[in-house]
């Protein structure tokens, strides 16, 4: 599950590519339809970027509704795929760790 606002974050970027790589299913969550992110993931799923207020320090709406969206997501799936899941994310961290190792040589 990959998420960006504007769906160009390069990090998240280069770890959705990895996961495709792996042959993993990828979700991405961006305000964007057209962004790289949504083009490259399997399901987009796109969000309202909520209203522009000048006071406002933080995209704190958009970014509540983000995580709001990951956990439904989530807890639905390891709820169906227990097993499954806790040898996958063994797997990403191990690939998590081997990208930031490249990145900081």
């Amino acid at each position: 599950m990959a998420i960006s606002n504007s769906g160009e974050t390069n990090e998240v970027i280069k770890l959705t590519e990895i996961a495709k790589q792996k042959k993993i299913r990828t979700i991405g969550i961006s305000q964007y339809e057209n962004s790289t992110l949504a083009k490259l993931v399997d399901y987009p799923i796109i969000h309202h970027g909520g209203e522009a207020v000048m006071l406002r320090s933080a995209a704190t709406t958009s970014l509540i509704s983000q995580l709001f969206t990951i956990d439904v997501l989530y807890y639905a799936f390891v709820n169906k795929n227990l097993k499954k899941v806790l040898r996958v994310l063994k797997e990403s961290k191990i690939n998590i760790q081997t990208f930031f190792r490249k990145e900081n040589s």
